[in-house]
């Protein structure tokens, strides 16, 4: 009885996922391989439920220190993955710092020539903070990306003059290709238009995408930041925080 149960448990769980990766690739398209993350666990999760009982055969003939040393593996890699996400929704409900000198705003994907979803919820977030701080300097990042009409940077400008910020409060850098680069020529821009990286600096980015951004700026010498969230599709949230995962333990290795 306690099988039939859990066999149809995890086949009802692989199915929620395989729907949600449905939802995703929906949204935000087949550009990259993790898009299909939770289709693949679903799919492990299904067959988990067929082969249940040629599973549980396997484990009675699997060495009980294998065994065991699994499941704590297993066990640590929860543990981390909650501390992580602990951090990031820490990160992405943080309340920056009023009257910043700077304001950066990391590039996100730009569509048809326009911001995308994402990256548009990060622009309204900036547009509000300069509004209600209007001495803060701007620094638009993000360059051209090969299927990109033109950079992040200047779509991300053309909305935001559009929304009533002047051209001459905005900086505005297109190389960079990696959030680690956002950082490196905002530092650039910083230094060369007379500020030091101990200036206030405000991060605005994806809710998601903070914690892993905060790292960064840091090591790019950025020592006096505060940061500020975008608020994005809500159906996207566990995608995203899942890719941060994968991308900060990735990035760790």
């Amino acid at each position: 009885m306690k099988d039939a149960i859990l066999k149809i448990v995890l086949i009802l769980l692989g199915i929620a996922c395989c729907l949600y990766c449905v939802c995703v690739v929906f949204i935000i398209g087949t550009g990259s391989w993790f898009n299909f993350a939770f289709g693949i666990v679903g799919v492990v999760l299904i067959a988990d439920g067929i082969f249940l009982a040629a599973l549980k055969k396997l484990n009675k003939k699997c060495p009980k220190i294998v065994s065991i040393i699994l499941v704590i593996a297993m066990l640590l890699c929860f543990v981390n993955f909650g501390i992580f996400e602990v951090k990031a929704v820490k990160y992405g409900s943080a309340v920056p710092e009023e009257n910043a000198s700077w304001l950066i705003v990391l590039g996100a994907k730009v569509t048809d020539g326009h911001p995308s979803v994402e990256f548009t919820a990060r622009l309204k977030e900036a547009l509000e903070y300069s509004n209600d701080n209007p001495n803060t300097k701007i620094i638009l990042t993000g360059g051209q990306g090969s299927d990109e009409e033109k950079s992040e940077s200047e779509a991300a400008r053309i909305w935001m003059t559009s929304n009533g910020i002047a051209a001459d409060k905005i900086y505005s850098e297109d190389k960079s290709t990696s959030t680690e680069e956002n950082f490196k020529y905002a530092a650039m821009i910083i230094k060369s238009n007379g500020g030091s990286l101990d200036d206030s600096v405000v991060v605005v980015s994806s809710e998601f995408h903070l914690y892993r951004a905060s790292k960064l700026a840091k090591g790019a010498g950025l020592t006096n930041t505060s940061y500020l969230g975008g608020k994005g599709l809500k159906i996207l949230i566990p995608q995203y925080y899942l890719r941060e995962y994968a991308a900060t333990v990735a990035g760790n290795l």
